[in-house]
């Protein structure tokens, strides 16, 4: 067997001759080579015993499909190749004949303890939207698979795989939260107290800051244009400059070309690229659990509604292609409790009754 160290794992392509007398070239993919050797042994047995590959054409095992799928997808974001990447590490190697049997128990391990990046277990049970994309990447890659004639069949079928119920993440930020968070990010990383300012008043995309260019600021019209490839939905995106932050982008310095940057030790401007590690020590020291970056995009949307600003301009700030609003976000309960009435003569505005004049 001829071994090759790719990037998640190994790679082996033997050389076995079936029943038939015909010699057949099998490609297996492992993580480990003990593993490796097993799948091969497993791959030299299904070949000697002339079994018949039922839904494989032309590959072998997940990896290969995956390979296929992000050819045809193209240019995808970094969290999407993040999770085909982790795919391709933890079951890549999972021939297609049984992929459905073998993704169904790996999805059930991986529902019930979640790891890290870096492989570590953090909590018990992965949240419902993770396993759910999972599902959505396998089952893209078969449909793809089908298309392309390289699968026979797509085994994810939404009886099997369901899509299970997903729960919004509670973000909630008080003013005072902020004003803390705030103030230590300016002491500690001030870097990034405008991108943070900015994502607190505009729902947005930490990628679609990252990369906003000074070149798509509009100051006469007051708003910046996130670019077509930049875009969750690949379509350009207005979104207003808040009045705070104007005197920010009038005096954007001129060696930059990006509008949220950093400063080397030489004094070069960068991009901010990934800021997770940054944005984490913030949070912790401001005592804040729970609170991804993407939670100010939440925070923002409720708070323009709560504005006074109708949702169907939230929504086209936000870029969403379908009504989020209706599943994730809501106005502030206080609008609610302020319209509850005890009985057919009273009312409860904000912790005080008031009796209505009773009409003769």
């Amino acid at each position: 067997m001829k071994v090759t160290k790719i990037e998640n794992g190994y790679k082996g392509i033997i050389r076995i001759r079936n029943p038939q007398g015909k010699i057949v070239e099998k490609r297996v993919y492992a993580r480990t080579k003990e593993l490796l050797k097993a799948e091969a042994e497993k791959a030299k047995a299904e070949v000697r015993s002339g079994k018949v590959i039922s839904r494989s054409l032309t590959v072998c095992n997940f990896s290969e499909l995956l390979t296929c799928y992000k050819e045809k997808k193209g240019v995808m974001s970094p969290s999407h190749m993040r999770k085909i990447s982790y795919l391709e590490k933890e079951i890549g190697s999972y021939p297609i004949d049984d992929f459905a049997d073998r993704f169904e128990a790996w999805l059930k391990i991986e529902r019930q303890s979640a790891r890290n990046r870096h492989g570590s277990p953090i909590r018990h049970g992965s949240s419902p939207a993770k396993g759910n994309r999972f599902i959505e990447i396998a089952r893209a890659a078969f449909n793809i698979g089908v298309a392309m004639n390289i699968v026979s069949v797509n085994p994810i079928t939404k009886e099997r795989f369901p899509k299970q119920k997903e729960i919004a993440r509670d973000a909630v930020l008080t003013p005072e939260k902020e004003a803390e968070l705030l103030q230590i990010i300016d002491k500690e990383q001030p870097h990034l107290s405008q991108i943070v300012r900015f994502a607190l008043r505009v729902p947005s995309r930490k990628s679609e800051l990252v990369n906003l260019r000074v070149e798509d600021v509009d100051l006469i019209n007051g708003r910046v244009r996130i670019r077509n490839e930049q875009s969750k939905t690949k379509r350009g995106i207005l979104k207003p400059i808040p009045p705070e932050l104007r005197d920010y982008f009038y005096n954007l310095p001129k060696d930059t070309e990006y509008v949220f940057f950093k400063r080397d030790k030489s004094g070069i401007a960068k991009p901010l690229g990934d800021f997770r590690r940054t944005w984490n020590k913030c949070l912790k020291k401001a005592g804040l659990t729970g609170f991804v970056f993407h939670s100010t995009r939440h925070v923002s949307a409720t708070r323009l509604i709560d504005n006074g600003t109708p949702p169907q301009a939230v929504q086209a700030i936000a870029g969403w292609s379908t009504d989020m609003l209706k599943v994730y976000y809501s106005r502030d309960q206080g609008h609610a409790l302020k319209q509850v009435k005890w009985d057919r003569q009273t009312e409860n505005c904000e912790g005080n009754v008031k009796v209505k004049e009773v009409s003769q």
